[in-house]
């Protein structure tokens, strides 16, 4: 699928919030965040977020349809500029095997690159996400640790997913 990856731009951020609410009920064990307890619902915070230096969300546009995005931080603190952070990577279900996750990561890569001084890029991905985590893999993350039961559905409920742990060094 031909798509256009691009930063998301202020005007954006709406249907970024609805295709975020979409991510968190399809992909629940892909996301620390829930429906209603999720920092990335709030229009107001989004916007000043994306306007900061060191915070990217990338927007994968097939015509006029959000279909895919991913999140790239980079820390403030000194000490820890130089390792910057993925998250919240979902491509729609339509649109899910056409290589869109990939122009996504491919993306955050470059702007990793991008920044001088970032030495590596890391991110978590369920164990229940085995495309997800094939993909991280093929592109050059490895895996440095596994965390189990890292998500539980309800207090006191059944032990969730674990969550791996991964690293790519640029």
């Amino acid at each position: 699928m031909a798509c256009e990856i691009r930063p998301l731009v202020a005007d954006e951020v709406d249907q970024y919030i609805l295709l975020r609410r979409e991510a968190l009920s399809d992909s629940p064990w892909a996301f620390g965040s829930s429906p209603g307890h999720d920092r990335g619902s709030d229009a107001t915070a989004l916007r000043e977020s994306i306007a900061r230096p060191g915070y990217v969300i990338f927007a994968a546009w097939e015509g006029p349809n959000l279909v895919g995005c991913s999140g790239i931080i980079r820390p403030t603190e000194p000490k820890r500029r130089h390792v910057v952070e993925v998250w919240g990577v979902y491509v729609t279900p339509q649109a899910r095997g056409q290589g869109v996750a990939q122009q996504l990561m491919q993306a955050v890569i470059a702007c990793a690159r991008s920044w001088p001084g970032v030495v590596s890029v890391r991110l978590s991905v369920s164990d229940r996400s085995t495309a997800a985590r094939a993909l991280y893999e093929r592109i050059g993350f490895t895996v440095w640790g596994i965390e189990p039961d890292c998500i539980r559905f309800e207090e006191g409920g059944q032990p969730g997913p674990s969550e791996w742990h991964m690293l790519l060094t640029l």
